[in-house]
C-alpha cells in the first residue's frame, strides 16, 4: 500500500489500507493521518472513516476525541447504528 500511495497519493483505498497497516503495527497517529487523507479525497463513505478514526482514539483511551468522531459519523449518517452504539459505549 505504501508504494501505491507514493505513486498515487490520491488513491483512497491505498490510503485506507496503509492506515490499517499502521493501526495493526500499533501506530495510531500514523494510521489517523492516512485515514484523514482518505477522508479529504471523498465524502462518500465518510461516516465509516469517522468511525475508524474514532476507534483509533478510543484505543488510546482518548474518549473525548473518540466521541467527537462518532458524533461526526452520526452527522454524516444518522441511521448508522454502529455510530450510535459506539458513541453510547464511549461513555
Amino acid at each position: 500500500a505504501q508504494i501505491v500511495v507514493k505513486a498515487q497519493p490520491t488513491n483512497r483505498m491505498a490510503l485506507m489500507t496503509l492506515g490499517d497497516a499502521h493501526l495493526m503495527a500499533g501506530q495510531p497517529v500514523q494510521a489517523r493521518a492516512n485515514y484523514r487523507m482518505a477522508l479529504e479525497l471523498s465524502s462518500d463513505g465518510s461516516d465509516m472513516l469517522f468511525m475508524i478514526i474514532g476507534k483509533t482514539y478510543e484505543r488510546e483511551l482518548d474518549i473525548e476525541q473518540a466521541a467527537n468522531y462518532y458524533r461526526r459519523a452520526i452527522q454524516e449518517n444518522q441511521n448508522s447504528a454502529e455510530a450510535h452504539v459506539a458513541l453510547a459505549g464511549a461513555y
